[in-house]
């Protein structure tokens, strides 16, 4: 037919999950942890999240705000999302910028 289709990778489509992610990093993260293990304590985290999640549950409610703070550019939640965002190791910034990714 002559088109031509585009795979598009939204490397910066952050979603509400990364909302529920600092939820729960508020209601039983621990930053010593996160420092030390990274992406494995945030996906821990993430999990206990998951299965603790119900319909119009707190942590839901709770979940949607943090995201609307980090879209409405609110600091404390830009400087804990930073690390998740830049998948909370050395390089991670790096390792987005070379796939041309702003952040």
């Amino acid at each position: 037919m002559g088109y031509k289709s585009i795979g598009i990778n939204h490397l910066g489509d952050w979603g509400t999950q990364f909302g529920k992610l600092l939820a729960a990093y508020e209601l039983w993260g621990d930053e010593a942890a996160v420092r030390e293990k990274g992406v494995e304590e945030m996906t821990r985290l993430y999990v206990k999240s998951s299965t603790r999640k119900r319909k119009g549950s707190q942590l839901e409610d709770l979940g949607r705000a943090w995201f609307k703070r980090i879209e409405d550019g609110d600091e404390i939640a830009l400087a804990l999302f930073d690390p998740v965002q830049a998948g909370h190791h050395p390089g991670g910034h790096e390792n987005l910028r070379s796939l041309g990714h702003h952040v």
